[in-house]
């Protein structure tokens, strides 16, 4: 004997029901999701931009210390070449003192831009 399944009837009209359709939930789901308050999204939009800027600035900041420090060096290194050319012993040791004096005065410098100070400090010699 064959037992026939027949969920898929109707039992009151005795015809045909058209599948639930899952999709259907999902996409009325998307669109509650989608009526969120827009100041929400702004305010976090913001919040996201901000967070760039800020991390923006860091890397530029960065980079602009890096430059700093590699013009102080060569303009430490240059001066120091400079001192080791002078003829006398007393003037190459005078010449190593007074570097000396400069780097310590411009790496005790307090605050932003030490190495500003200190490539300021070199080149004017």
């Amino acid at each position: 004997m064959n037992i026939v399944q027949r969920s898929w009837e109707d039992p009151a009209s005795g015809g045909l029901v058209a599948p639930r359709r899952p999709d259907r939930l999902r996409q009325q789901w998307a669109l509650a999701a989608m009526q969120a308050p827009v100041w929400l999204v702004l305010i976090a939009t913001l919040c996201m931009f901000a967070l760039l800027f800020a991390f923006e600035r860091v890397v530029n900041d960065g980079v602009e210390q890096g430059q700093s420090r590699n013009r102080a060096i060569a303009a430490h290194t240059d001066r120091f070449w400079r001192c080791n050319t002078l003829s006398g012993v007393a003037q190459r040791a005078d010449c190593h003192a007074q570097l000396s004096a400069d780097h310590a005065a411009a790496t005790t410098t307090p605050g932003r831009g030490n190495a500003a100070v200190a490539t300021v400090a070199l080149v004017a010699r």
